[in-house]
């Protein structure tokens, strides 16, 4: 399995307040959607999940994507990552360099800090935003 949810089966679960992926080795992208040929479609729409509170991504080997396009999540207030080192860039929250206004805690394991340091971000000052959420665990 490369990715987890299609896209348009997430448009249709607004209530979803949790989302946790772990020891999966295979996945490549967690919303996305494929073509017949297993190829992955490439959306880059605004995503939106209004009562998502916690994303929980560990040991993701293979992980290069957690969405094409913009997540709208307002109400997140937890994120863990841990050994999804093939990630390479997040995608905005809000749409706005600054944190969601729930946002309480971004949980990285201590070994992964240099590649929480490396990521790539929409806003190119989201990582100064976002710094003081973030606990090394």
């Amino acid at each position: 399995m490369k990715k987890l949810i299609p896209w348009s089966l997430l448009q249709t679960l607004p209530i979803l307040q949790k989302l946790e992926v772990t020891y999966c080795q295979e996945i490549e992208e967690i919303i996305g959607d494929e073509n017949d040929d297993g190829s992955l479609v490439i959306n880059s729409a605004e995503l939106t999940m209004p009562r998502l509170k916690k994303l929980e991504l560990r040991h993701l080997p293979k992980l290069k994507s957690i969405c094409k396009g913009m997540m709208i999540c307002d109400s997140i207030e937890n994120i863990i990552l841990t050994s999804c080192t093939n990630l390479k860039k997040v995608p905005s929250l809000d749409g706005q360099p600054s944190p969601p206004p729930s946002l309480k805690e971004i949980e990285v394991y201590v070994g992964d800090k240099e590649w929480w340091e490396s990521l790539e971000w929409e806003h190119p000052n989201a990582n100064n935003f976002l710094q003081p959420f973030v606990k090394f665990c």
